[in-house]
């Protein structure tokens, strides 16, 4: 049953990995036994289809997706400032390791899927980061003149719109690209100047770096 285990998560792994890489449309079931030095056969003994493992391995990512958020916001030696641009370090990780190819996929051939991702964006993200941004309020670290719901709302439609495969066709950008400079707008945004000058020149917050890193001859507002 261990052996079993053991090479259904290789599986898993290598699936997960071309998927990601190179889109899930490009890759067979061939390929993968392939890679994974095994037959066609064998995969098929422990996937009943490239759709099934598709949706196992999307799910493996939400989930641990999830667990990072929980360990995140778990933690107390972070304030909710620092919880919040550790949720966002490891939304921007999440983000960099898909290929546009992937998006592209999921949105035209598996809407059930593309949803998915919505639903988790939903359930997991808005609300932990609303809860966040109140918290962050109440140390002053937030501006108080914004609506936290309606941050978060522009936030999350913003990215829901930007990356998307049919927008990033038409932007001379990587995924990355997009998503760090969404970041850096909405932080320098709803930030107070004391958030802005504390987490500048935090050298032990490196969950920070992406999010404040500045050029030379920029300037906090």
């Amino acid at each position: 049953m261990k052996e079993e285990q053991e090479i259904k998560d290789r599986i898993l792994a290598k699936a997960r990995e071309l998927f990601f890489r190179s889109g899930f449309r490009r890759i067979t079931m061939e390929e993968i036994a392939h890679e994974l030095g095994i037959s066609k056969k064998t995969l098929y003994l422990y996937f009943n289809s490239k759709q099934d493992l598709l949706r196992l391995c999307l799910e493996q990512r939400l989930q641990e997706m999830k667990y990072q958020v929980e360990q995140i916001t778990e933690d107390n030696n972070r304030d909710s400032i620092k919880k919040m641009q550790g949720i966002f370090q490891a939304a921007f990780d999440l983000v960099t390791s898909i290929s546009r190819n992937f998006l592209e996929d999921l949105r035209r051939y598996e809407p059930g899927l593309w949803k998915r991702i919505d639903d988790f964006r939903e359930r997991v993200m808005f609300k932990t980061i609303s809860r966040l941004l109140m918290e962050g309020r109440k140390m002053g670290m937030v501006r108080s003149d914004l609506d936290h719901n309606l941050i978060v709302l522009i936030l999350f439609t913003t990215i829901q719109n930007i990356i998307n495969p049919e927008q990033l066709a038409r932007l001379p950008f990587s995924l990355s690209d997009v998503f760090e400079t969404l970041l850096k707008i909405v932080y320098n945004g709803i930030f107070t100047e004391r958030a802005r000058t504390r987490f500048r020149s935090d050298s032990s917050s490196p969950e920070a770096g992406f999010l404040f890193s500045q050029s030379e001859g920029e300037h906090a507002p």
